[in-house]
């Protein structure tokens, strides 16, 4: 029981400026069990994560191509306040990411739009050392 409420506090920060994707990851990772924050900027991602004092954010997935900071911006700004967070850099375009940056900035993974709903949920558990097997609900 003390193991499904921690995983149950699992929070992931989502951040895009398409509705339809937040809306639609939301749907994929909170069927799996995990609590979603979404912000539509960097600018609000940040704000929240200052609010929160970076605490409660176990992954933090984020667009590549936003208005303002783009998500590699985002990326180093967070690593600043939270240097071992897991990062995904998501993209629908062709922007390959050196390697080294993808180091340098702390991503994890780069996730190209569009995605599949096992491809989420394989990589969600897989950056957060989950059991592949077990149910988070």
């Amino acid at each position: 029981m003390a193991k499904e409420e921690a995983k149950l506090r699992i929070r992931i920060l989502i951040v895009d400026d398409e509705a339809a994707v937040l809306d639609a990851l939301t749907r994929i990772l909170q069927l799996e069990g995990f609590e979603v924050q979404t912000a539509s900027n960097a600018d609000t991602a940040l704000d929240f994560l200052a609010a929160a004092g970076g605490g409660p954010v176990d992954l933090m997935i984020t667009d590549y191509r936003m208005p303002g900071r783009d998500g590699l911006v985002l990326a180093r700004e967070v690593r600043q306040i939270l240097p071992r967070l897991p990062i995904v850099l998501m993209t629908g375009s062709l922007v390959n990411v050196a390697e080294k940056d993808m180091e340098r900035l702390g991503i994890s993974f780069v996730l190209r739009k569009p995605f599949r709903v096992a491809q989420v949920r394989n990589l969600v558990r897989d950056l957060l050392r989950l059991d592949p097997v077990a149910s988070i609900s």
